[in-house]
């Protein structure tokens, strides 16, 4: 053998030795299971579960019932949970025994710090204590005449580009300056003033956040190594080693991160001076209406006692997991939504109808007002039904766990399986889109995008399931301690959006073919384009 040979099979052997140390094997302690054929031992399945076009895959899983085998890497073996029963016992029967992935919480330590999503036990139950109150229907009344203001200028861009002879849009760019210029408003008190791109104004802060996961996409497989590094030295070390590593994407990660959290703490420390000197922020009292989420929590934070404080690390931390989780994914379900709506011309209309009679009969539209737009929260319920955000999220058992199914499976040997034991540090996927998407749940017109199911008497099958997400029987926004906190706000700021475009504008498709991918969330893309959603856009006219 060759000395380059040599060389290379102890590099591919040093490899596969480092990613061994850095995951942990499991197997499945029930060898019935079915699933779907691995693709190769080294890859398991995890190449077809999380490539851009894996939506499919994520589909065809559906056929082992509410539960699958699923290859890791190396050997490792996971267990997918879609089954109603099954998710309700891993995120709120027995909660405390199914913490996310090491890999998921170092990641999310990185990017947010001290957020609800990275950290567990009392302090999580801290942090969502203070927080819940804030995301009440009391406060979230006082943020619609912000975001209908918002949502107006969004209106008044679209006609301006449309009266300027454009036709095909990007809608995505600008619903994700929209979204993210929303949580700047309502959220931090502040504005990004980029929201009108032919301004041309760059703001790092916002840039940073619409940057950052595409570049954390690109590390991949490095990931599984990130809890095993964040446990080398301290802080100031890990940062120097950072530094000198020559990658071009690891660098531009860490200046991403450097300048998120540099915006952040500027935020912050603006709020608290402000709060201090006793005056009213006056860019919050203009931008935010003084209702800001950030004020409110500096306010009730001050008001409790200093065990159930949180820290200032901590509310850097719920500052930046609120930028990236209201920006991203509202602004991608929003996208879906008017894309659902220029494909079914019928239902445009109809929503139409529905939106401009709420104008007419509310003028600026109230809370409750807006809450009583039933064929509105149905389109919206059903895009997040059939297209959530996040498809999948993953957890690890700390112990062994019995774990009940809601609809027995079928095992290799053909006898049927009504409850699943999961191994001590093994991964379980929750299927978010499969649990919605389920035929044996939701009827044979589970896959169809129909609104008017929900105005109509739900199936016996779904009501049977009892599925635990927080929105109307979906999983979209989770279940359980560790659900969506701000998934009304979310539904508010999207339902202002329709108000205010649907009554102006008709949708229709573009002569560009557009294919949804998956990364982190769900996203539109146009071949040699990147990622976009164009739409033909017209004035609609108004009587």
């Amino acid at each position: 053998m060759s000395p380059f040979a040599v060389a290379t099979l102890v590099c591919a052997l040093s490899i596969v030795w480092a990613v061994r140390k850095a995951i942990t094997i499991t197997k499945c302690i029930q060898k019935n299971l079915t699933g779907p054929p691995r693709t190769s031992w080294i890859t398991g399945n995890i190449l077809q579960l999380n490539e851009p076009n894996g939506l499919d895959f994520h589909s065809h899983l559906l056929q082992y019932g509410g539960v699958a085998k699923i290859h890791g890497l190396f050997g490792d073996e996971q267990i997918y949970f879609s089954d109603p029963l099954a998710l309700r016992h891993i995120l709120i029967t027995e909660e405390h025994l199914f913490p996310e992935t090491p890999t998921f919480t170092a990641l999310n330590k990185l990017t947010f710090g001290d957020a609800m999503s990275t950290v567990h036990g009392p302090q999580h139950k801290k942090q969502r204590k203070l927080l819940n109150p804030i995301f009440a229907p009391v406060h979230m009344r006082g943020l619609v005449p912000v975001i209908s203001d918002l949502a107006n200028e969004v209106a008044h861009i679209l006609e301006r580009d449309v009266h300027g002879g454009k036709s095909d849009i990007d809608m995505l760019d600008l619903l994700w300056r929209a979204a993210i210029e929303t949580i700047g408003r309502v959220g931090l008190g502040c504005s990004f003033g980029d929201l009108d791109k032919e301004k041309n104004v760059s703001n790092p802060y916002s840039d940073s956040v619409k940057h950052y996961f595409p570049n954390v996409v690109k590390l991949g497989p490095l990931l599984i190594f990130l809890p095993a590094l964040s446990r080398v030295g301290s802080p100031s070390f890990r940062r120097r080693i950072v530094e000198l590593i020559p990658s071009t994407t690891i660098q531009t990660v860490k200046r991403l991160i450097d300048t998120m959290d540099q915006g952040s703490h500027d935020v912050l420390s603006k709020r608290k001076a402000a709060l201090a000197s006793g005056e009213e922020d006056v860019l919050s009292e203009k931008v935010g209406k003084g209702r800001d989420i950030i004020k409110l929590l500096l306010t009730a934070n001050e008001s409790v006692s200093e065990d159930d404080r949180l820290s200032e690390e901590e509310v850097i931390g719920q500052i930046n997991l609120f930028l990236f989780a209201s920006s991203v994914t509202t602004s991608g379900a929003l996208a879906r939504t008017l894309e659902k709506l220029a494909r079914n011309p019928d239902v445009q209309e109809r929503l139409r109808k529905e939106l401009v009679e709420a104008q007419l009969d509310h003028g600026p539209i109230s809370y409750d007002a807006l809450t009583g737009l039933k064929y509105l929260h149905a389109v919206l319920k059903e895009t997040l039904r059939l297209y959530p955000p996040v498809i999948t999220m993953e957890r690890t058992a700390s112990q062994d766990v019995t774990v009940p199914l809601h609809m027995p499976v079928k095992g290799v040997d053909g006898q049927m399986i009504s409850q699943i034991h999961v191994a001590k540090n093994q991964t379980v996927i929750i299927g978010v889109a499969n649990c919605n998407t389920d035929p044996r749940i939701w009827g044979s017109d589970a896959l169809m995008w129909k609104p008017d199911r929900w105005l109509e008497p739900l199936p016996e099958s779904l009501l049977t399931a009892h599925v635990p997400g927080v929105l109307s029987n979906t999983m979209s926004f989770l279940c359980g301690p560790r659900a969506c906190i701000g998934y009304n706000m979310a539904l508010m700021e999207m339902k202002l959006i329709l108000l205010a475009l649907i009554p102006k504008f008709h949708f229709a498709l573009s002569d560009d073919m557009v294919e949804w991918k998956l990364g982190f969330t769900q996203y539109p893309t146009v071949f040699g384009k990147g990622s976009q959603l164009p739409l033909k856009l017209s004035l609609f006219p108004v009587d």
